[in-house]
């Protein structure tokens, strides 16, 4: 199911530019390929656990009659002709709310609200701007927390946009927002994993996005090299080396 505003949000869940991946690596089941998940019965003993309508494992204690909504949301982003029209002139300010209302009341059914957040906020000291590099007000981040998300992925191929500075700056906008944020941080100390409870269910959430093909060995983003500083501050995932990027998973 797409759903499409001005914005060029379409509903998907787990997607390979980096939507979320929700800890499939340890759990026994997960549901993919529509917008949303509902949760019957299915919860992780102590750790993390993904709601799905899958049957559950004899490893897996069940919460009868308990249902969680997880939808998720990607890609938004903004290009140059949407940033234009965003601005409105009598409040000399960008303005995105309308952007959602003919798919507010889809989202307010979920009970964990994630988007794929593919822009960075390096603020207005890099001009605001679309493709290819993409820069967008502070504002986007202060309309999608009043729509209702709760977590957003950052991990995607246009994360370095703005370089390592607008990776770190774009972290800490939506920290301060209140959203979870996965895939990318601030500092390679920072955790790239995010543990929840919704509903008495414990879901855990990863975030990796693919890398193009490597130079002289080096990983790349969009064809370019991942500058050394951003390596441990960037959740990816080459599709030649993914045994490299399970183990790093598993940890």
């Amino acid at each position: 199911m797409r759903l499409k505003t001005s914005l060029c949000m379409r509903l998907k869940i787990i997607g390979l530019s980096a939507i979320i991946s929700l800890l499939l690596l340890t759990l026994p089941s997960f549901a993919q390929g529509s917008a949303s998940v509902t949760a019957s019965d299915s919860i992780a003993s102590n750790s993390s656990a993904i709601a799905s309508n899958s049957s559950t494992t004899n490893s897996i204690p069940s919460l009868p009659g308990q249902k969680v909504r997880i939808t998720a949301v990607g890609d938004i982003m903004m290009h140059q002709r949407q940033l234009d029209t965003h601005y409105d002139k009598v409040l000399k300010t960008y303005v995105f709310d309308d952007d959602y209302i003919h798919i507010q009341s889809e989202l307010d059914r979920a009970d964990l609200l994630i988007g794929n957040m593919e822009t960075t906020f390096a603020g207005p000291g890099q001009k605001y701007a679309g493709y290819p590099l993409f820069n967008t007000p502070d504002a986007l981040g202060d309309a999608i927390k009043r729509v209702g998300f709760d977590v957003l992925s950052t991990a995607n191929n246009h994360c370095l946009d703005t370089g390592v500075a607008g990776l770190k700056r774009t972290v800490k906008v939506l920290k301060d927002l209140g959203f979870g944020v996965l895939g990318t941080r601030q500092t390679p100390e920072e955790t790239g994993t995010l543990l929840t409870d919704v509903k008495g269910i414990k879901v855990g959430m990863l975030s990796y996005t693919y890398e193009t093909g490597r130079r002289d060995k080096s990983r790349t983003l969009n064809g370019n090299v991942i500058p050394k500083a951003a390596l441990p501050l960037v959740d990816s995932f080459s599709p030649d080396h993914q045994d490299e990027a399970l183990v790093e998973m598993k940890s």
